[in-house]
C-alpha cells in the first residue's frame, strides 16, 4: 500500500467537485467498467492482483477534508476491499451479475467517506469470471481504468506463474500537480486562452436532437454494432477524425444545422500524467461545419485540423473557458459530446481471454455518443440524459451513427455529404444558444 499524501485538487478533480456538490444524489458521479475473464482463472490471485493495483494507484482509497474553502484529497487513506460475489448457482449468473452492478451504480457516490470505489470479482461459472471495478469520476477517468487495469493484468500473470510482480508503473499525482501549477502560472496559459477566446467568438448556438430540456439523474444507454470491415477502414483512415466528423454530421441532420458545437473529452495525458491513475480529462468545444455540398474528404481534413488545434490547447480547461465567455450557468457551451476512446487495452492475463465493458463515463448532461475498443474490435454506446431521451431515441442515435461511420468511411472523398443518402429524421431538436 502507497504512504497516505495529502495534495490540492487538480484543476480537473475541483470541477467535479464542484458538480458533484451542485446534485450529490446524482449517481451518475459514478463511473464504471466490467472486465469479462473466460477460460481457468484463478479468482484468489485475481483478487489479490486487483487489490495489488488499487492500492498501488492511490486514487481509489482517497478521502477529502475539507476546511473552509480548502479541499484536499488524501490519497491511499484507506485499503479498498475487493469483494468476491459467488453468482454461479443462479440461472443466469450474467443477469444476475448485471442487475447486482445496476444496483450498486444506482447508489450515489459519498465524497464525504473513503473509498468512493468498489473492486468486485464476480464467479459466473467453471471459466467464466467478471471484474467490475465503480469509482466516482472525481477518481479516475477512462484513461485512469485502462492503467490499473493493464497492471492487475500484469499482477496476476506474475501471482500465478510464482514471479515476483514488476515494480508498480504508476506515477505520482504530486508531480501532476506541480506541472498543472507550472502550467497556469506560466505564458502558456494565456496563450491558450487566447486562442480559445478568438476561436469561440463566433461560435454558433449550441443544438440538442433531445425531447426536452429537463434534466433527469442517470442515463439509459443504446448500442449499436460495428462491423469488422467497418472498423477496419476507420483505422486505415483515420478512426479519430472520421467519428469525429460522424458525429457531427449526425448532429447536424438531427438537429438541422450546417455547423455544430459538439463537446470533446481530451485525455490531457501530458507529462507525468500519462503514467498516473486519476482522472484529467477535459471537455472542450469541436466545431463541424458541412453543407450537403462539402465533400467527403472536405469534411474529413477539417474535422482533423480541428482536432489537431484543440489537441494543441488541451490543457486549457473547458470550465475556465466557460467562465471567461461569461456563460450564464444555465446556457450549454457545446451541444452533444462525441466521446472516442481508442486506448482501451488488450488486457493479457496469461491465459484467461478478457473482454472490456465500459459501463457508465460519469454525468451524462444532454447525449453523448461513443466509440471505444481497438483494431478491428469496436463498439458504440451511445448515452442519453432520461430527461430528454426515452431508451429508443438513443438506440436510434446509435444505430444511425453506426450507419453515418460506414457511410464516411466507404465513401469516396469526393462524393458530397450530401449524397451519401444519410438519415435526416429531426425529432423536435432544440436550438439552446444565446438570448
Amino acid at each position: 500500500m502507497v504512504d497516505p499524501v495529502s495534495l490540492p485538487l487538480t484543476p480537473a478533480q475541483y470541477g467535479l467537485w464542484y458538480a458533484h456538490h451542485l446534485d450529490p444524489a446524482d449517481p451518475g458521479h459514478n463511473t464504471a467498467e466490467l472486465v469479462e475473464l473466460r477460460g481457468a482463472v484463478d479468482v484468489a490471485a485475481l483478487r489479490a492482483a486487483v487489490r495489488v493495483a488499487a492500492e498501488e494507484s492511490g486514487a481509489l482509497g482517497t478521502a477529502f477534508t475539507v476546511d473552509g474553502s480548502d479541499v484536499r484529497q488524501v490519497r491511499g487513506a484507506e485499503p479498498v476491499p475487493v469483494a468476491e460475489v459467488d453468482l454461479s448457482a443462479e440461472p443466469d449468473p450474467v443477469a444476475a451479475a448485471l442487475a447486482w452492478i445496476d444496483a450498486d451504480l444506482a447508489v450515489p457516490a459519498d465524497l464525504a467517506g473513503a473509498p468512493a470505489a468498489a473492486e468486485v470479482v464476480f464467479v459466473l461459472g467453471p471459466e467464466h469470471v467478471a471484474w467490475y471495478q465503480r469509482a466516482h469520476h472525481i477518481l479516475l477517468d477512462g484513461y485512469g481504468y485502462a492503467l490499473i487495469a493493464t497492471r492487475v493484468a500484469e499482477v496476476y500473470r506474475a501471482l500465478v506463474s510464482g514471479a515476483p510482480a514488476p515494480p508498480s508503473p504508476f506515477g505520482a499525482l504530486a508531480d501532476v500537480v506541480a506541472e498543472q501549477r507550472a502550467y497556469r502560472s506560466g505564458a502558456r496559459f494565456g496563450v491558450d486562452r487566447d486562442w480559445w477566446l478568438g476561436r469561440m467568438a463566433d461560435r454558433p448556438d449550441a443544438v440538442s436532437p433531445a425531447r426536452s430540456a429537463t434534466r433527469g439523474r442517470g442515463f439509459v444507454r443504446g448500442h449499436a454494432e460495428v462491423d469488422p470491415a467497418v472498423a477496419a477502414r476507420l483505422a486505415g483512415r483515420g478512426m479519430v477524425p472520421l467519428a469525429a466528423a460522424a458525429a457531427g454530421l449526425l448532429v447536424q441532420r438531427v438537429c438541422g444545422a450546417d455547423e455544430v458545437v459538439l463537446g470533446l473529452p481530451m485525455m490531457v495525458r501530458l507529462g507525468k500524467a500519462a503514467r498516473v491513475p486519476t482522472t484529467a480529462v477535459n471537455v472542450l468545444p469541436l466545431r463541424v461545419a458541412a453543407t450537403p455540398r462539402t465533400t467527403v474528404g472536405e469534411l474529413v481534413a477539417a474535422v482533423a485540423a480541428e482536432l489537431r488545434a484543440v489537441s494543441a490547447h488541451q490543457r486549457y480547461r473547458g470550465e475556465d473557458l466557460r467562465r471567461d465567455l461569461r456563460l450564464p450557468a444555465a446556457e450549454p457551451l457545446v451541444g452533444p459530446w462525441v466521446n472516442i476512446k481508442p486506448f482501451t487495452p488488450r488486457l493479457d492475463f496469461g491465459g484467461p481471454a478478457a473482454t472490456t465493458r465500459y459501463l457508465s463515463a460519469g454525468v451524462v448532461r444532454d447525449l453523448n455518443i461513443g466509440l471505444s475498443g481497438n483494431g478491428t474490435d469496436l463498439a458504440i454506446a451511445v448515452d442519453g440524459n432520461p430527461g430528454g431521451y426515452a431508451a429508443e431515441d438513443v438506440t436510434a442515435h446509435a444505430e444511425a451513427f453506426a450507419h453515418v461511420l460506414d457511410a464516411l468511411s466507404a465513401a469516396d472523398p469526393d462524393t458530397p455529404t450530401g449524397a451519401l443518402g444519410l438519415r435526416a429524421d429531426r425529432p423536435a431538436a432544440r436550438g439552446r444558444g444565446r438570448e
